[in-house]
């Protein structure tokens, strides 16, 4: 099969997301420039797209949530979104108000250049974690009695404690050798 080009031979923004995601086996379907993907977060299932726009040389990734924010919430969820990106450093929540769809979406410009497949893991796999992230603490506050701030206190407190987790076990092996070391005096 002939790999997409475009007019001055370098493969297509589409064709790059495809060679992507079949190396990093994950099952699609393309339809025109948007290629469609499901993942399985820790409580919940997200759709997603990558849509390319090759005549701006730029790429988007697209995680859905799967509930659609009532009315009667879609003003308290805007003010947890706002607070959830504030803090985020790539990428951001969008929510439709008419309809209530909450989507994270991160971008990529790639004008002019050809991304690497490191690229698009940097760009697809923390849109993925921040979903799995924030999103069940949507529906905490749709469905149960989380207050914005409430929510985003423990969506951060979760962060914290696996980084300091990492930490830890970082640090564990280094702590170890240097107890095995005796000091000569």
């Amino acid at each position: 099969m002939k790999k997409a080009t475009t007019k001055t031979g370098k493969r297509t923004l589409k064709q790059v997301v495809i060679d992507f995601m079949k190396a990093e086996d994950l099952k699609f379907r393309a339809e025109a420039d948007v290629l469609f993907l499901s993942f399985g977060g820790k409580t919940l299932s997200y759709e997603a797209v990558f849509d390319t726009k090759e005549d701006k040389g730029i790429v988007l990734f697209y995680m859905f949530g799967p509930v659609k924010v009532p009315v009667n919430k879609r003003a308290i969820v805007s003010e947890f979104l706002t607070r959830a990106n504030y803090g985020l450093q790539v990428g951001n929540f969008e929510m439709d108000l008419e309809d209530g769809e909450v989507r994270y979406k991160a971008t990529l410009v790639a004008e002019g250049v050809v991304p690497k497949a490191a690229t698009m893991k940097r760009m697809m796999y923390p849109a993925i974690l921040t979903m799995n992230r924030y999103y069940p603490y949507v529906l905490e506050i749709c469905f149960g009695t989380a207050t914005p701030k409430d929510a985003i206190a423990a969506a951060e407190a979760e962060v914290r404690e696996k980084s300091e987790q990492l930490r830890a076990n970082q640090l564990a092996p280094a702590r170890s050798l240097r107890r095995g070391v005796r000091s000569e005096r």
